[in-house]
């Protein structure tokens, strides 16, 4: 069983510039206070910052918009977890970002699990999931808000599982243990794909039968040999038509290409070729004019017979160019309609592969034989594609009813009698520390009972409860043990004596090598060798005396986080 404790957290807001760190004991912490000093809400973001919304979120992780910092050990291995808004990053000993996650349910949640050994498998719509964090801590957290009306609810939406209470209990006081739900997921799994493979398998099933509807019966059977000159014939055809069709088509693609091209360069002659002719009427309508000024810059040039004489001669070089242009351009045209020429011929060489195909033996076509021997390979690969399938089901039933078989060596009946025995034995114990003289044995002899008494013997008989179940979890879990947390257990105003009675129980029977982080307005007189943190400030659980120190701690995390690149 691993064991989890918590070191310290540390809380942040960038946007009000406050701060707050607590260090815990490795065994005791207890957290005083009057109401509205922030016990609460400090004791939620334990679990905020896991991942696991606690049944009443504080408003301080509303309005404050807090970064936590999380340091924690499991089986004295450290890490840290930071979480930022919705975004999470596990962090190992030396501050190395190990992983980070935006998403519970399927990212932070199997990578908790996998640490801890938390191996519980629910039901959500018909499908097996790793339930989140919550899950995991279920057992060891009571909530201020939910935790002291009714047991195993502490946190929020965990009702996305029906039914979630009777399997929750169970694994946790190890009546059905890691083992058993390793092979309850292993046959889920199996049951996934045999499903899968059943609606392949009546897939394939149908396309043989309509196979079969609309090709009809085999109605002959012949040696394809008998046809060997015409295949080998017809294969040859096959293969010249094929290279002659990708030649032909680069010829006419690079025909394409270059008629582009010469249209292209044909455009820009003839609107230089206009220019030049409109230079040339302007300076010989003023030929009198010995300059001439220019109409763009207005420059002026000389209007003499050499000037004139050098733009005709340019206009005449335009003209060559342009025949010259027209004459490659024909060519090119010429070019493709000689490849279509050739593209057509292609196409009646497909004559000669229907001749081909139409040849007889013994009034059998060769077209038909190849169309016969198409169907036979189709339904031949169909019904090896359906026997493959009937073997993989057939396969992982028998694989299920192996897992059935182990999972029978879990469900102990005598190490099931054991753990409700020990449960049984402290819920009297406690009930009867704790002065619950009304509650009927029937109403909690199921291990996985609901408590529903009323008035101030509610909050007794459910503290004398989840003792009773972290004792049967020490002893037989073989998932991870976390820290006890306790909010603010003296509900109902019980008188001074039994509230004594409370704190003493509670400070007194934690399990062995547990942590117990405890919320309380005052001791009562109540002596502790753990911890004490007193929180006095009214609504300001977070600190502007803190920020600096905080923000220097905290920020390497978040820059680390910030840059990385990945997310799961």
């Amino acid at each position: 069983m691993p064991n989890l404790k918590i070191d310290q957290i540390q809380l942040l807001s960038l946007k009000d510039k406050r701060a707050k760190k607590v260090q815990f004991d490795p065994k005791t912490t207890v957290i005083l206070g009057d109401n509205d000093v922030g016990k609460s809400s400090l004791i939620k973001s334990i679990y905020w910052g896991f991942g696991a919304t606690p049944g009443k979120v504080s408003k301080l992780h509303g309005e404050a918009e807090p970064i936590s910092l999380i340091s924690f050990r499991i089986d004295q291995k450290p890490y840290s977890i930071l979480r930022h808004s919705d975004f999470y990053s596990v962090f190992d000993s030396d501050n190395n970002l190990l992983k980070t996650f935006n998403k519970v349910t399927t990212g932070l949640g199997p990578y908790l699990a996998s640490l801890l050994n938390f191996n519980l498998k629910l039901v959500k719509n018909d499908k097996v999931h790793t339930p989140p964090p919550a899950f995991l801590f279920l057992p060891f957290y009571i909530d201020q808000d939910t935790g002291w009306s009714d047991n195993w609810c502490s946190f929020s939406n965990l009702k996305q599982f029906p039914k979630y209470r009777g399997p929750v209990v169970e694994y946790h006081t190890g009546i059905r243990p890691n083992e058993y739900y390793n092979l309850r997921g292993d046959i889920e799994l199996h049951k996934e794909s045999i499903l899968r493979a059943e609606a392949e398998y009546q897939i394939l099933v149908d396309i043989h039968r309509r196979q079969r509807e609309q090709l009809g019966e085999l109605n002959f059977n012949v040696d394809i040999s008998a046809f060997e000159t015409e295949v080998k014939e017809l294969l040859e055809e096959c293969k010249h038509i094929s290279e002659l069709e990708s030649a032909i088509q680069e010829e006419l693609v690079s025909a394409a290409n270059a008629r582009l091209a010469l249209e292209s360069q044909i455009s820009i002659v003839k609107k230089a070729l206009n220019e030049i002719r409109s230079d040339y009427e302007f300076a010989t309508e003023l030929a009198t004019d010995p300059t001439v000024a220019c109409p763009t810059c207005g420059a002026e040039y000389e209007n003499d017979f050499e000037s004139r004489f050098e733009i005709a001669k340019d206009e005449g070089r335009c003209f060559e160019l342009l025949e010259s242009l027209s004459s490659e351009l024909q060519t090119v045209n010429s070019t493709a309609v000689a490849q279509r020429k050739e593209h057509h011929s292609a196409l009646e060489r497909l004559e000669k592969i229907n001749e081909i195909l139409k040849r007889k033996r013994n009034e059998i076509q060769l077209e038909d034989v190849i169309k016969s021997e198409g169907r036979k390979a189709l339904r031949e690969s169909l019904k090896k594609d359906i026997d493959d399938k009937a073997v993989a089901i057939s396969d992982a039933k028998t694989k299920i009813d192996g897992l059935k078989e182990e999972i029978k060596k879990f469900e102990n009946k005598e190490r099931k009698k054991e753990i409700h025995a020990l449960y049984l034995t402290k819920m009297r114990e406690y009930l009867h520390e704790l002065s619950v003289q009304k509650i009927k044995v029937e109403e909690y002899t199921k291990i996985s009972s609901k408590i529903k008494q009323t008035g101030s013997d509610l909050p007794r008989a459910l503290l004398a409860y989840y003792y009773s179940i972290l004792h049967v979890t020490k002893k037989y879990s073989t998932a991870a043990f976390c820290p006890i947390v306790i909010d603010s257990p003296l509900q109902q105003d019980p008188d001074e004596t039994m509230t004594q009675k409370m704190i003493k129980l509670i400070l007194s029977n934690a399990p062995t090598d547990s942590q117990l982080i405890l919320g309380l307005v005052s001791l009562h007189g109540v002596e502790t060798a753990g911890k004490v943190i007193e929180f006095k400030d009214k609504w300001n659980l977070l600190s502007q005396a803190e920020y600096d120190d905080v923000f220097a701690q905290v920020n390497p995390y978040l820059e680390k986080s910030i840059n990385s690149a990945v997310v799961t």
